[in-house]
């Protein structure tokens, strides 16, 4: 079985040589940064992911290449790289064979799984006890009220593994730590986890794991309808991957972050298991038809988690931090967006009325600060 691998999010072609960069480090620390297109940048995090190819260029001379894109060197252009699932019958035993032999072909000294409280995360955890394969099981906690039952799943789930680990996101808080992320070559999305995703990452490394597997992209396989397999279409790198926290976090410690969803075997058995299903936000086909291996409180009960209050929370907190980053952002760049009069502007906003166009637009000018402070500040960390 071949094993889809996340790709560096960062693939630069440029215009005036015609070949694709290894790296843009020489250049951005030549100049390169103060080139940035911030209003391109902010509208291409706008696009919806099928208008994912017709994002502006943000450098000079240069055409950011993203994961779930493809590149045509003849018409130089990018499109969507999409994956068509193909038809196979499938039962669960049938399954839980095909996830052993993708199980083994990771070659892992020690498996490590997301524990995210979640049923995706779950069906990985569960298909790893059934076959007898150690692992060890990681994830956040919170203990707020209104994730109670992601917290009671995550203690059953954690026994099926061993040397789990719970980590208190309270520790971790979204946004924290936004001037600790190390050198990166784009802005990136990647900076509201950046703590956490550090802790988890630390965490798999103590506990001797090389690969870690992630339940993202079961929203795609388990949600979206399944009308025929020709009308199908997945973004395996849009979609699934995780790029940029494995960059930043995982590859570092010399750990493979893989999703398991993303794996073009896994999306043909799954869309062909479940053909004829309408869209099911809740994943009753799925809690069915692994009930055999999934606890009862996996398979019998739905529940619908939203981290986007824990997102606004933190976002609020760091504001002492966001106002020292944007001020930074002005002396490294004198850029207009990051003047005296707009940081008092846009400091004064009540980060929880956002609307989304309003969020998007706040978290793209502090990424692009975090990234200004990532490249001088925290230079030694390459």
């Amino acid at each position: 079985m071949k094993i889809h691998e996340p790709v560096p999010s960062v693939c630069f072609w440029d215009n005036q040589e015609g070949r694709f960069l290894d790296d843009i480090w020489d250049r951005l620390y030549g100049g390169l940064y103060k080139t940035l297109d911030i209003e391109a940048y902010i509208n291409n995090n706008l696009l919806p992911p099928d208008k994912l190819h017709l994002e502006k260029p943000v450098f000079d001379g240069l055409t950011h290449v993203l994961p779930g894109m493809k590149w045509c060197g003849r018409s130089c252009s990018r499109s969507l790289d999409i994956y068509t699932p193909t038809y196979r019958p499938m039962t669960l035993n049938q399954f839980i064979d095909l996830s052993a032999d993708f199980f083994e072909s990771l070659g892992a000294k020690r498996i490590g799984v997301h524990l995210s409280g979640g049923l995706d995360s779950g069906i990985i955890i569960c298909l790893l006890k059934t076959l007898g394969i150690d692992f060890v099981p990681i994830g956040l906690v919170s203990s707020t009220y209104e994730f109670r039952t992601e917290r009671r799943i995550q203690q059953i789930l954690q026994a099926y593994g061993s040397d789990g680990m719970l980590i208190d996101i309270e520790n971790a808080p979204f946004y924290s730590g936004l001037d600790e992320i190390p050198p990166h070559q784009m802005p990136s999305a990647a900076i509201r986890s950046n703590r956490s995703m550090d802790l988890l990452a630390s965490a798999f490394e103590k506990s001797g794991c090389d690969v870690v597997l992630t339940g993202q992209g079961g929203d795609s396989v388990f949600v979206d309808p399944v009308d025929s397999m020709e009308s199908l279409e997945f973004n395996i790198g849009n979609e699934f991957d995780n790029p940029e926290d494995y960059e930043l976090f995982y590859r570092p410690r010399g750990i493979k972050l893989i999703s398991f969803y993303g794996q073009p075997d896994i999306i043909d058995a799954i869309c062909s298991a479940s053909l004829g299903r309408k869209t099911d936000p809740l994943k009753i086909w799925a809690r069915a038809w692994f009930k055999p291996i999934l606890p009862r409180e996996l398979s019998d009960f739905t529940y619908f988690a939203d981290f986007f209050g824990l997102s606004m929370w933190g976002l609020e907190q760091a504001r002492p931090a966001i106002c020292r980053l944007f001020e930074d952002a002005y002396a490294k760049s004198k850029s207009s967006y990051f003047s005296p009069e707009n940081i008092k502007k846009t400091m004064a906003a009540d980060i929880f009325s956002f609307e989304y166009k309003d969020y998007i637009r706040f978290c793209s000018l502090l990424s692009i600060a975090v990234w200004y402070h990532s490249l001088f500040e925290n230079r030694s960390l390459i």
